[in-house]
């Protein structure tokens, strides 16, 4: 009988959720982001709480709320995505989370 194919949430993701890069700090934990910021979904592997569905590895979303009071869960935070075509709100804990700059136009 052939082997079983794998199911789980982490399935297919051995290079996906790989650690590229320095180990997590606790500076990741504790990281306020303001609402209304861009974030960048980048899945770490080595903090396995709370991961993110492997779909929406490397998405860009919204944090929702205002710039002081950003909508928080615990202590995760709520990013709007555009995932296949529909706005989907999704919980993601901050280490997977990061924040993108906003450009400054000059005059």
């Amino acid at each position: 009988m052939a082997n079983k194919k794998a199911v789980g949430k982490r399935a297919k993701t051995r290079s996906k959720f790989s650690r590229k890069g320095s180990k997590t700090t606790v500076n990741k934990h504790v990281i306020q982001i303001p609402g209304n910021s861009k974030v960048q979904i980048k899945t770490d592997g080595s903090y396995n709480k709370s991961l993110p569905n492997s779909r929406h590895h490397g998405k860009t979303g919204t944090v929702l709320g205002e710039k002081e009071n950003p909508t928080r869960q615990g202590t995760h935070y709520k990013i709007i995505i555009s995932d296949r075509g529909k706005s989907k709100e999704v919980l993601i804990h901050p280490v997977h989370l990061k924040v993108l700059e906003q450009k400054k136009v000059k005059k």
